[in-house]
């Protein structure tokens, strides 16, 4: 159904977006810590 050089492209877009969101999650509770502290 999908040519090999367009697996690869869904492969590689799906990769980044897992990553990009495991980022996301592992920054945001220092981020939220960070700015607790700031405006407190």
């Amino acid at each position: 159904m999908w040519s090999p050089e367009m697996k690869n492209a869904w492969g590689e877009a799906y990769d980044q977006l897992v990553t990009s969101y495991k980022i996301r999650n592992e920054a945001s509770p220092l981020l939220a810590t960070t700015l607790y502290k700031f405006f407190s």
